[in-house]
């Protein structure tokens, strides 16, 4: 019982570090929910906002699944969760990055906690914060395009809102055991989280489908080890399988997307694609380390530190070279395999790439197969150094500067992410002012209204043009409630 606690003494010195590491990261992370802050209604966000004044809440669900709609009507998650916010003030698309983040690293350190507790490993509390922390901030330092993928609400919520569900079901089936074997309850809500997580895009439920089924071979393979309990942790497996599938029936049964699902070729089911699928993902690993070799190098150098120091100073879990070789192995088979499911709807329907807003999530399996990848590391160096005594403080000393320079690095990203505050600043102020004045001008019945044009603020998001014709301005001005939207005032230069 005691190599499970969580708490063990360390010198103050290691604790002063870990502390300072998680503050860094801490303002690495307010980088982004501050220019996220920002951020009001662009693009997709006027479409969904105008179905819901036109149809109200509960009938805009069944409107935008049953019909043509300017968006992805199929994803019954995202139009959920998109009228959902729509109901409040477009400001609230400020608040959505920092809210994604505050739920995302809660839902890490329960895993973590609970993986602890199985585990002969023994992990502070802080070290688990640290973690948690550097898995976010360094997600979304690497995700192919952040703006897309985090400020902007119509791309967070297909990909990377998903994520943070499918964290919070792993952590519901990882506390699965006897003592909850028999709640209908949680089995219920495996189910509905499986089911909500899997409507939100295709990309997202793709690879929730690769994580159950990957997950279920491993406790079929590892349960004599950490998965304990596998019989109970197999039945929330099959549950979250169930509402995993109702979410694909769903997803590619929808009217408002039937028609163009079988002219972009639904049936091409062939080797030729599957192939292709794999050269996608095998493309996507070695482009993303060639483009960014310095952030994955972090990853990998962070948790063979942070690893080494946790088995150095416990000497526990010693296992031989052979093992970790084959568990390092095993990883990236398993990452492979669910990057490659990530990339399969794009390829195998329309033999494309992923979108990069959507590839946050494939950045995310880099993110912990790397990870992962570095403990292993850790754990075999540790296995091998702290048998030379001689070679023991040396060896602590450069893990904790290791630790510190690493520790920095998010400072860095939060002076760089800022550095475009002024932009967004200003994209903000004027679109408070542009939805102020079509307010009042639909009040003084003005139904044909001329607004200021702004720059984009997300490189890849339209913005409102001059055409009253654009099909942003359309949504635009059945969302306000007016007859036709022009954009030619010009104020973004003076």
């Amino acid at each position: 019982m005691g190599t499970n606690k969580l708490s063990y003494k360390y010198p103050f010195t290691y604790k002063l570090i870990l502390i300072l590491a998680c503050t860094s990261i801490a303002v690495g992370l307010s980088g982004y929910i501050y220019i996220g802050s920002f951020m009001r209604y662009s693009g997709d966000d006027y479409c969904y906002g105008a179905v819901l004044t036109e149809f109200g809440f509960w009938d805009a669900q069944v409107y935008s699944y049953s019909n043509q709609v300017p968006f992805h009507g199929n994803r019954y998650s995202l139009t959920l969760f998109s009228t959902l916010f729509s109901l409040f003030k477009p400001t609230i698309n400020g608040a959505l990055p920092g809210l994604a983040i505050f739920c995302w690293i809660p839902g890490l350190i329960c895993i973590l906690r609970d993986l602890v507790k199985r585990s002969r490993i023994r992990v502070s509390g802080l070290e688990i914060l640290l973690i948690s922390e550097f898995i976010v901030f360094i997600t979304l330092y690497a995700a192919p395009d952040l703006p897309e993928s985090l400020y902007w609400r119509s791309g967070m919520l297909p990909y990377l809102a998903p994520i943070i569900l499918m964290i919070y079901l792993a952590g519901l089936i990882l506390r699965y055991n006897p003592r909850t074997r028999s709640s209908p309850f949680l089995l219920g809500l495996v189910l509905l989280l499986a089911f909500f997580g899997g409507g939100f895009s295709e990309t997202a439920t793709a690879f929730q489908l690769g994580l159950v089924i990957l997950w279920f071979a491993g406790t079929s393979i590892l349960h004599k080890e950490v998965f304990a309990f596998d019989k109970e942790r197999r039945i929330a497996l099959i549950f979250a399988l169930i509402g995993t599938i109702l979410a694909i029936i769903l997803l590619i049964s929808s009217p408002s997307i039937t028609s163009e699902l079988s002219s972009d070729g639904m049936s091409r089911n062939d080797l030729s694609s599957l192939a292709l699928t794999m050269r996608y993902a095998w493309d996507f690993i070695s482009d993303t380390l060639h483009s960014l070799p310095l952030p994955h190098l972090i990853i990998l150098a962070f948790f063979a530190t942070l690893s080494f120091l946790i088995h150095a100073h416990t000497g526990q879990d010693k296992r031989n070279g052979s093992r970790i070789f084959l568990n390092g192995v095993l990883l990236i088979l398993a990452g492979y395999f669910l990057i490659a499911c990530c990339i399969l709807p794009a390829a195998f329907v329309r033999l494309v790439k992923p979108n990069p807003r959507g590839l946050i999530t494939t950045e995310t399996i880099m993110v912990f197969t790397i990870a992962g990848l570095g403990w292993l590391i850790g754990q075999r160096l540790a296995s091998y150094l702290t048998d030379k005594r001689t070679f023991l403080k040396l060896i602590y000393i450069t893990s904790f500067l290791a630790l510190i320079l690493i520790g920095m690095y998010p400072v860095r990203a939060a002076i760089q992410t800022c550095s475009g505050a002024r932009h967004f600043q200003k994209w903000a102020d004027l679109w408070d002012i542009r939805d102020a004045n079509i307010r009042d001008a639909k009040s003084q019945n003005v139904m044909n209204v001329d607004v200021m044009h702004l720059d984009k603020v997300i490189k890849w998001v339209g913005e409102l043009s001059a055409d009253p014709g654009f099909w942003y301005n359309i949504c635009a001005a059945d969302y306000y409630g007016v007859d036709t939207i022009s954009a030619t005032i010009s104020v973004w230069d003076q």
